[in-house]
C-alpha cells in the first residue's frame, strides 16, 4: 500500500509539472487520465504505465496477491477509507474485466482456502452487507444438523443397560421375577398383602393346614393375585389338590367332591369295581335300622328298634364307644336332618314322626312329634321346598307334611311296603318296597319332581336301605341278599359289598366310604372306598 501511496503522488505530480522550457504552455497536450490508470497503479513507473501496459486480463496480481487474506492490517489501515480520490473515480464501477476476467472459476485455490470461514474480520468489515453472494450460500440455513440438534432426546430416551435378570420398566431395571410393582410383567402390580415370586403375585405364609393354591379368576381386579391361601379339605375349587373343582351342586369335605341333598345325604364321585375292606365301627347296638351322619361326617346317629334308643358314636377313633343320645322311643326306624338342624325320627312302632333338637354341645334336645297319624312309618325325607315325605310300611303309601303342617296322604303311587326314601341330585326321589309279604319285594322306583314314577329298578331281594352316588346309581341293602348291590343308570348290577346279616340303613361319608346298620350282628360297619 504504501508502494501505491507513492505512486498516486508520483502521479499527480507529472500531471501537474509546468511545461519545458521554451514550450507555450497553451499548446502542450495533457495527457487524460487513461481508463486503465487501476491497473496501472500497479506498475513500477507510474509515467510509463499508460503507453506500456497491454492489457488487464494478463495481470495475474489481483487474484495471486495473496496479502488480502493474511495481511491483519487491513482493517486498521485508514488511508482506504481518507482517500477521497476512490469514489470520483468512475472507471471503478465502468471497469467491465473485473467481471469477465475468465480466470476467476479457474482458479481452484478460492475453495481450498479453509481460513474464510475462521476470520473474524469478514463479520467486522460493513461491506460484507454489500456482497451479493452472501445471501446465495445455501449452507447455512439448509445444514440439517440444527433441527436435529433440536429433536434427539438422546438424555431422556436412551434406555438403561440392564444386568441379567432385569428387565426395563420405565427406564429402570427391575426384576420381573420379584419386584411386586412389576410382577411378571411391567406395570403389573400385587394386590396388598402379597408377594412377587417367580413372577407370581402370591400370599407371604399360609397358616398351618392351609394350602397356597391358584386365585379364582376376578374380573376387574386392576391388581396381581395369582395364589390364595385354601383349605384343601373343604374349598369347592380346589377339593383335595389345587385345581380340582366340584361340580355343580356338589361339596368339598374332607378333601373330597361329594353331593348333598336336602336331607342331608352325601353322594360320591362314582366307584369303579367294588368296596373296600369291611371295618367294624361299633357293636351291641342291638337291632339297628336307621343311620345318619352328621354334616362333617364325623358322627354317627344309629337308631336301634327293640332298645327305643338312638345311638350317638363319634367316627374318629376306631373302634368307637357308643353313646345313648336319645331314649324312650317306640320302634325309632329311620332318622333325618330337618332344616333348622334337629335330627327326625319315624317311631315305626308308635305311628308317629319325631323331631328331636341338638343342644349346642351336641346332646338331644326337646321333643316334639307332629300331629299326625301315620301307619307304621318307616322313611322319612326333606325335599328342597322343606316338605317332609314319610314312607307308611303297613299303609302302602307316601305321606307329605307342609312346612305349615298340613298333610296330603298318598303323595306317590301305591305299592305294598315303602321303606327307605332316598333323594338324587337331580330331585328324583327313591323309595325301595319291601314286598308283601315283607322281604319278598325286589323293586326300587324313581318319581320325578312332581313324584311321577318314571323308573322301575328290579331284580333285588328284599330292599331297604338305599344310597345314591354323584352319577345316580343307587346302592341298595337288600335284607334277603345279605349284600349291597349297585345299579347303574342303565340297569346293571354288580355286588358292592359283602359278609352283613340283613342289612338296613346305609349311607356314605364325604370320603366315601359305606356306612352300614348290620342288623343282624347289631354293629355298624363301614367299607372303605377303593
Amino acid at each position: 500500500m504504501r508502494q501505491t501511496s507513492l505512486l498516486l503522488v508520483g502521479l499527480l505530480a507529472a500531471c501537474s509539472t509546468d511545461p519545458a522550457p521554451g514550450t507555450d504552455a497553451s499548446t502542450v497536450d495533457t495527457p487524460a487520465l487513461p481508463s486503465d490508470v487501476v491497473v496501472a497503479l500497479d506498475a513500477p513507473d507510474a509515467r510509463t504505465a499508460p503507453a506500456d501496459v497491454p492489457a488487464v486480463p494478463d495481470v495475474p496480481a489481483v487474484i495471486d496477491v495473496p496479502a488480502v487474506i493474511d495481511v491483519p492490517a487491513v482493517p486498521d489501515v485508514p488511508a482506504v477509507i481518507d482517500v477521497p480520490a476512490v469514489p470520483d473515480v468512475p472507471a471503478v464501477i465502468d471497469v467491465p474485466a473485473v467481471i469477465d476476467v475468465p480466470a476467476v472459476p479457474d482458479v481452484p485455490a478460492v475453495p481450498d482456502v479453509p481460513a474464510v470461514p475462521d476470520v473474524p474480520a469478514v463479520i467486522d468489515v460493513p461491506a460484507v452487507p454489500d456482497v451479493p453472494a452472501v445471501p446465495d450460500v445455501p449452507a447455512a440455513m439448509d445444514a440439517p444438523a440444527p433441527a436435529d440438534v433440536t429433536d434427539v432426546p438422546a438424555a431422556q430416551d436412551v434406555p438403561p443397560v440392564c444386568d441379567g435378570g432385569t428387565t426395563v420398566c420405565g427406564n429402570t431395571c427391575v426384576s420381573l421375577q420379584s419386584d411386586p410393582a412389576n410382577c411378571g410383567s411391567c406395570g403389573r402390580r400385587c394386590c396388598s398383602s402379597l408377594r412377587c415370586q417367580q413372577g407370581r403375585c402370591v400370599p407371604f405364609d399360609c397358616p398351618p393346614g392351609i394350602t397356597p393354591c391358584a386365585a379364582p379368576a376376578m374380573p376387574g381386579l386392576t391388581c396381581g393375585f395369582d395364589q390364595t391361601c385354601v383349605n384343601l379339605a373343604s374349598d369347592s375349587r380346589n377339593c383335595g389338590v389345587c385345581g380340582v373343582a366340584c361340580g355343580m351342586g356338589q361339596l368339598c369335605l374332607q378333601g373330597g367332591c361329594v353331593g348333598r341333598t336336602a336331607d342331608g345325604s352325601f353322594l360320591p364321585p362314582v366307584r369303579a369295581g367294588a368296596a373296600g375292606p369291611m371295618d367294624i365301627v361299633a357293636t351291641g347296638l342291638g337291632g339297628v335300622q336307621g343311620l345318619l351322619l352328621s354334616a362333617d361326617g364325623q358322627t354317627a346317629y344309629v337308631s336301634a328298634t327293640g332298645a327305643g334308643v338312638i345311638w350317638r358314636v363319634a367316627l374318629q377313633e376306631l373302634p368307637a364307644t357308643p353313646v345313648r343320645w336319645a331314649e324312650g322311643l317306640t320302634g325309632p326306624s329311620q332318622l333325618t336332618w330337618d332344616p333348622m338342624g334337629a335330627i327326625v325320627v319315624a317311631e315305626r312302632e308308635g305311628n308317629r314322626v319325631t323331631r328331636i333338637a341338638v343342644n349346642g354341645d351336641g346332646s338331644a334336645g326337646a321333643r316334639t312329634s307332629l300331629p299326625h297319624t301315620f301307619q307304621g312309618p318307616w322313611g322319612v325325607i326333606f325335599d328342597a321346598a322343606g316338605n317332609l315325605l314319610v314312607s307308611n310300611e303297613f299303609g302302602d303309601s307316601v305321606d307329605r307334611v307342609s312346612p305349615s303342617g298340613e298333610i296330603t296322604r298318598g303323595v306317590v303311587p301305591r305299592f305294598p311296603a315303602p321303606l327307605d326314601l332316598r333323594y338324587d341330585l337331580a330331585g328324583n326321589l327313591h323309595v325301595g318296597d319291601y314286598g308283601n309279604p315283607l322281604t319278598t319285594g325286589v323293586n326300587v322306583f324313581v318319581h320325578d319332581g312332581m313324584l311321577r314314577r318314571t323308573r322301575t329298578v328290579p331284580g333285588l331281594l328284599g330292599p331297604i336301605g338305599l344310597a345314591i352316588d354323584l352319577a345316580g346309581d343307587v346302592y341298595v341293602a337288600n335284607y334277603r341278599g345279605n349284600n349291597v348291590v349297585r345299579v347303574s343308570a342303565a340297569g346293571a348290577q354288580s355286588e358292592y359289598a359283602t359278609g352283613l346279616s340283613g342289612p338296613h340303613a346305609i349311607a356314605f361319608d364325604p370320603r366315601g366310604r359305606l356306612y352300614v346298620a348290620d342288623y343282624g350282628n347289631q354293629r355298624l360297619v363301614r367299607f372303605r372306598a377303593r
